[in-house]
């Protein structure tokens, strides 16, 4: 594992209508970052059946079908798996999150951070759906009530950490609540996390796979779960003593 070193990885589930834009904006990104890095990207596909994955073919990506299952999180963990960068970036296939935030979230991490949230809230979306949008703040507020410690956007899924992170770390969650899971266990090792402004673009293509009223639930729980694991853990015990 190289010092200045990337790997993204990409969860991409029939987004064969978008995943094409995510690369190539991902390379002229590569071009305008202020240092040298040595960068991977990593893209994960549910079957061998998608057809993203014949698009795939003609980039220099690592190509992935994830065997544990359908989820994000699975399909994330999958990926995790295979990184080599000492800096991982996670982002979505939809071409919703802008891959020239990377720089921003990079700069934060250098400033003392282990774990950056590229924040909607701060950063704006074309994304419109109300009910959506209500939820993600109730679930941010929720997670902030039992953390103790606030954020704008938990749920967002373009986020970059150090690979500290996930070393000898059994991620469980299997869908969409892995993005709590990864702030949940962040704070659960006592490093610091913080959000930088990103601009979601509108979905320009393929279908949501997140469905409200099905992955809300799932989401709550997530919350729920893992910030009374939070309080009786040893890192809370010491702010607590403090």
């Amino acid at each position: 594992m190289k010092k200045n070193s990337l790997s993204i990885v990409i969860p991409a589930k029939n987004e064969s209508e978008t995943i094409e834009k995510v690369l190539i904006e991902l390379r002229k990104t590569f071009k305008k970052l202020s240092r040298q890095y040595k960068s991977e990207v990593i893209v994960v596909c549910d079957s061998a059946d998608d057809p993203t994955l014949n698009l795939l073919k003609k980039y220099d990506v690592k190509i992935i079908i994830n065997n544990n299952g359908n989820g994000k999180g699975n399909a994330l963990i999958s990926g995790f798996k295979k990184t080599t960068g000492n800096i991982i970036i996670t982002m979505d296939g939809d071409y919703s999150h802008q891959a020239g935030d990377i720089p921003h979230l990079i700069n934060e991490l250098d400033r003392g951070n282990s774990l950056v949230i590229g924040s909607r809230i701060i950063g704006g979306t074309d994304e419109n759906e109300f009910i959506r949008m209500l939820g993600n703040v109730f679930l941010t507020l929720l997670f902030g009530i039992l953390f103790g410690k606030f954020f704008s956007d938990t749920l967002n899924g373009f986020k970059a950490f150090k690979k500290e992170l996930i070393n000898k770390q059994p991620f469980q969650s299997k869908g969409f609540e892995i993005e709590i899971e990864i702030i949940a266990r962040a704070l659960m090792k006592g490093i610091n996390v913080s959000e930088v402004a990103s601009h979601e673009r509108a979905r320009s293509g393929g279908k949501p796979k997140s469905k409200v009223f099905i992955h809300g639930p799932i989401l709550l729980w997530s919350v729920i779960y893992w910030g009374l694991k939070y309080r009786f853990s040893k890192e809370h015990a010491i702010k607590q003593k403090n």
